[in-house]
């Protein structure tokens, strides 16, 4: 039993040597294929070594295992997408085990039709679904979802949110928030109800990340047409002080509020909103106070969500820190995204000294992870003791810097 679970650590560590762990994993489905088999099912997904992963592909196709889909669809899902999907392992491994029928039929198959929802046929609908939007564009997938009957939760929610949004969630986070609003009947309802009563300027361009907005946003704002809210802001963003990347991440582009091509209406309405939460003595204040318990604390960056009281006006509520892995990281709490799914903004703190303008803005993990949670995040850099940067990312990688908030008189200051 002892070298039987040796084996097992060896076939799904991207540790051992690739020739130890075919042997060990050609013993184990001899030995103990049941257990070998729930095995992969678990950690399949999680083998980064692209021989090893393809060999347990070629395993589940000479044995048939049908019992494996859930595995292969959350390994499939869990990757970075392609340009070339039907070359990817995955799809051929899915295409042989699920012939006669094609690959885009079984996906939807997996996403419409749960006559015993389990929590794992979730997760395995939730995988099809981001599968298909790598495969299909946004209009074949709407118009499936008009024409086809479905018996899942998913179904049912993706259905109920083509009425209200632009653009369908495409990811396994995406997906868990939608289904955690449509939970909130009355939340949900009440969305509905403010959508249909738009202008049609602001009737347009609706994503999930927006839906807080738009419960929470005011009549006037929602009555307000794109070019006097696109203008307004505007004259206020070149007003602003902003603090340049000394070193640009990634694939980052900056923006401004003045390209007409960059913004839709429910984008101008978020701007607005960070905007007028950072006029507000007590956000700002709420700020300082956490940045400055951030400086002081070289565990964990800190961070929480800007949202809104009962009264429509702004607070920021901070969260602790799930993990703590240095003074470089957060790990956003399951507290924290849930509060995110009905609030303006997740924040989080580059507060490691005063003086950090050359952190100043997202850095690569900030910016995955905003596009992971197909959200927008505020990043808030001490720039000096009294003044902190406020950088608006966006899921596609667009980050607008929104200048500087100063710390309120009378604030007390980390050393």
């Amino acid at each position: 039993m002892q070298n039987l679970a040796a084996m097992q650590v060896l076939v799904w560590s991207d540790r051992h040597p690739l020739e130890l762990r075919l042997l060990a994993m050609g013993r184990l489905i001899v030995e103990e294929e049941t257990v070998f088999w729930w095995s992969a099912n678990r950690w399949w997904p999680r083998v980064d070594d692209p021989e090893m992963a393809a060999a347990i592909g070629k395993r589940v196709v000479e044995h048939g295992r049908v019992d494996v889909i859930p595995g292969l669809l959350n390994r499939w899902s869990l990757t970075p997408p392609s340009d070339a999907e039907q070359e990817r392992m995955e799809f051929r491994v899915f295409e042989q085990l699920m012939a006669p029928e094609t690959v885009r039929q079984s996906l939807w198959r997996c996403v419409a039709d749960q006559a015993h929802e389990t929590k794992g046929s979730a997760e395995v609908a939730r995988s099809a679904w981001v599968v298909l939007c790598r495969l299909d564009d946004e209009s074949t997938r709407r118009a499936v979802l008009a024409q086809r009957s479905g018996t899942s939760a998913l179904w049912t929610d993706l259905n109920a949110a083509a009425v209200l949004l632009d653009q369908l969630p495409e990811t396994h986070e995406g997906l868990r928030w939608l289904a955690a609003l449509r939970q909130q009947e009355r939340y949900w309802q009440q969305l509905e109800e403010r959508k249909d009563s738009l202008i049609e300027e602001a009737a347009a361009g609706w994503q999930i990340r927006h839906l807080g907005i738009l419960a929470n946003a005011s009549e006037e704002l929602l009555a307000t047409d794109q070019d006097e809210l696109q203008g307004e802001l505007a004259r206020e963003w070149s007003q602003v002080i902003r603090v340049p990347r000394e070193q640009p991440v990634g694939e980052e582009v900056a923006i401004e509020l003045g390209d007409q091509r960059t913004w839709s209406w429910p984008d101008l309405a978020l701007v607005w909103n960070v905007m007028r939460a950072m006029d507000e003595p007590s956000v700002v204040r709420a700020w300082f106070d956490q940045a400055d318990a951030d400086l002081l604390d070289t565990g964990s960056e800190f961070g929480g969500v800007l949202t809104w009281k009962p009264d429509g006006s702004f607070v920021a509520v901070g969260f602790t820190p799930e993990q703590r892995e240095g003074d470089r990281k957060f790990f956003s709490s399951p507290a924290l995204i849930e509060a995110m799914y009905t609030g303006l903004a997740h924040y989080h703190f580059h507060a490691q000294e005063h003086h950090n303008a050359e952190y100043a803005g997202p850095g690569r993990g900030d910016l995955a992870f905003t596009a992971n949670l197909e959200t927008h995040t505020l990043t808030l850099t001490f720039i000096n003791r009294d003044q902190i940067n406020v950088d608006l990312a966006f899921p596609d990688g667009r980050v607008l810097d929104l200048g500087l908030v100063t710390r309120p008189r009378g604030g007390a200051a980390g050393q």
